[in-house]
């Protein structure tokens, strides 16, 4: 059994909810600079990310030869964020400028963890106390299936399903409210919860 947890912080002024998520994942970062990417080739994990940033204010792109992704142009500073769901060679330019090339590496291990993420309530929700609140998450496993999504206020557990979409309902008083979820896939591996 293999699990990965998600953590999201609940913050309470007074009676008033309000949401802060945040999520743990790898993220590799490439400088689009000098009408080149920086650097050319990278090598990540599945469930991992690479994130280009246009610091040449050419409106570079970052766009997959296989049309897996494209950020269209990108402003001076911009940002743009692609996560690789599945091994292998992902080549890749600027639409704008053909001559600049690069590639991903995309390797699996023997046993990857899953992948789960709380997307509602959504960030910067906020709720009157007591709130009833459905939590909802998006689960996957690169290598195996998802047989079950455990929801968690700090250590007390809120409930858990197998039915997709993964959503439990709980009351929340005033106060702060750590909130994970834990996967659980047919794969044989524990991924411990982040601290």
């Amino acid at each position: 059994m293999k699990s990965l947890t998600t953590k999201f912080s609940w913050g309470l002024c007074a009676a008033a909810m309000a949401f802060t998520i945040s999520a743990r994942s790898a993220i590799q970062d490439v400088a689009i600079s000098g009408f080149s990417f920086q650097p050319s080739s990278v090598s990540i994990s599945t469930g991992d990310s690479v994130r280009w940033t246009e610091d040449d204010g050419a409106f570079h792109s970052s766009t997959s030869d296989d049309s897996f992704w494209d950020s269209q142009s990108l402003p001076f500073h911009g940002q743009f964020t692609y996560q690789f769901t599945a091994p292998g060679d992902y080549p890749y330019h600027c639409t704008p400028h053909p001559f600049m090339t690069a590639s991903v590496t995309v390797t699996a291990s023997a046993n990857q963890p899953p992948i789960v993420s709380i997307f509602s309530p959504t960030n910067g929700a906020s709720y009157t106390a007591p709130a009833i609140v459905p939590i909802s998450a998006n689960a996957s496993d690169p290598d195996g299936g998802v047989t079950n999504v455990a929801f968690f206020d700090g250590t007390t557990a809120l409930g858990h399903t197998n039915q997709t979409p993964y959503t439990v309902t709980a009351t929340f008083g005033a106060g702060n409210h750590p909130l994970t979820a834990v996967a659980t896939t047919t794969s044989a591996f524990r991924r411990p919860p982040p601290s």
